[in-house]
């Protein structure tokens, strides 16, 4: 949901622990494989 922050030809790594990232439930349900 919150995009990366790119400067001076690299990307800022967040100040927390993990990745810093969230995935987006919707999204990942809509792309999602249907068996």
């Amino acid at each position: 949901e919150t995009p990366l922050r790119y400067h001076d030809f690299g990307v800022e790594l967040p100040t927390g622990p993990g990745l810093g990232v969230r995935l987006d439930e919707d999204k990942l349900a809509h792309y999602s494989r249907k068996s």
